[in-house]
């Protein structure tokens, strides 16, 4: 799994800045078995896909554990120190993108099996679409004995076929969103033109396998590697370490054809935006956009602002300041070689620009989102 490999590298991260350590990774066979002598480890990471065995729960007491996105019903391993991703935050920014996208009809799908973290995101989208004034459909499906299985299928589209059209879909993980996209083109529900698919995690090869590709939510997963690896390490040391619980970020949609709408639009105010999303961070204007549309500006502003809610000038910000936040986030560049790889004339027209924006200064954005 991607979310698996992003954790590990956030944890040989740590390691490289302040190991070093002899790291030891079992197979999932070996993690389960009995004979694994866990007293001879100096700490512990463990994730979801591990499965720290519950009868190892009284020689833990003694040896540093940080948890990764473990599952919530395990008691034995509840005064640990935990990792999660924000769950209420996922889903949140799933119902804001779908909302974004102008849609009016709203549905979740959650696992096939009930488990906390995707009820947690389904009550959170619930929640977002509900203060805007409007309702959710939710398939679960828990009688279901596979998420595979022809029965979970049937019964998804089923449900799809009742949906009004267009509606904005998000499901519980990727997998389960190449479910309901397989499942909407056996049913004869056209992505994205009646309905809208959004998956979480953004595992590259699955959100690929699907035709029309699936749009997806990126989580800062590296980074819930690294923040266990320092939790551990100050255990490890001696330091105290209350158990607590601390989560990592969900970094940004990362759009693909899955949720793409704008075949309703004009094409030549899709070519405006694509214009946009291209050149914006080469530190165009809005009077270079309306010269290399030839077109009147105040006719380009108010059809614009039409199809997408904002003016060209806030279109162009926008797309100018996401840039501007990967870097500080997914790069060690300095402020200086952002400004320049974003359109920005100076550090202090972007560093004046970025507080006025976000209200914190690039160091603390990166600081606090890392």
């Amino acid at each position: 799994m991607k979310s698996c490999r992003e954790k590990l590298r956030g944890i040989l991260r740590y390691e490289r800045l302040y190991g070093p350590w002899r790291i030891f990774l079992p197979n999932r066979g070996r993690t389960c078995s009995t004979n694994l002598a866990w007293e001879n480890f100096d700490g512990i990471i463990s994730g979801n896909d591990a499965g720290l065995p519950l009868h190892c729960a009284d020689t833990l007491r003694n040896i540093p554990v940080a948890l990764i996105d473990y599952g919530e019903w395990n008691p034995p391993f509840q005064n640990q120190i935990q990792i999660r991703c924000d769950n209420e935050e996922i889903g949140e920014m799933g119902a804001e993108y779908l909302l974004e996208l102008g849609m009016k009809h709203f549905a979740f799908v959650e696992q096939a099996f009930e488990v906390n973290w995707s009820i947690i995101r389904r009550l959170a989208f619930e929640k977002r679409i509900a203060k805007e004034g409007f309702d959710c459909s939710v398939f679960s499906c828990y009688s279901a004995r596979d998420q595979d299985s022809r029965e979970d299928t049937e019964a998804l589209k089923r449900w799809l076929l009742k949906l009004p059209h267009p509606t904005g879909i998000m499901t519980a993980n990727d997998a389960r969103g190449l479910q309901v996209l397989y499942a909407c083109q056996e049913a004869g529900r056209n992505v994205p033109q009646e309905m809208a698919i959004l998956g979480v995690d953004d595992d590259e090869m699955l959100c690929q396998m699907g035709d029309p590709s699936l749009s997806s939510l990126l989580l800062d997963c590296e980074q819930g590697g690294f923040l266990a690896a320092e939790l551990l390490d100050k255990r490890m040391r001696g330091k105290e370490v209350p158990p607590q619980t601390l989560h990592y970020q969900t970094l940004r949609v990362c759009e693909r054809r899955s949720t793409s709408i704008h075949y309703k639009l004009d094409p030549f105010i899709v070519e405006v935006k694509e214009f946009i999303e291209e050149n914006a961070w080469l530190g165009i204007s809005v009077a270079d956009i309306v010269a290399h549309c030839q077109a009147s500006r105040s006719t380009l502003e108010r059809a614009f602002k039409q199809a997408y809610r904002c003016t060209l000038l806030e279109e162009i910000q926008r797309v100018r300041f996401e840039r501007v936040c990967r870097f500080l986030l997914e790069t060690d560049l300095t402020v200086a070689e952002i400004a320049s790889l974003c359109g920005f004339r100076s550090v202090s027209a972007l560093s004046f620009q970025f507080k006025k924006r976000f209200g914190k200064t690039t160091g603390e954005f990166r600081r606090n989102r890392r």
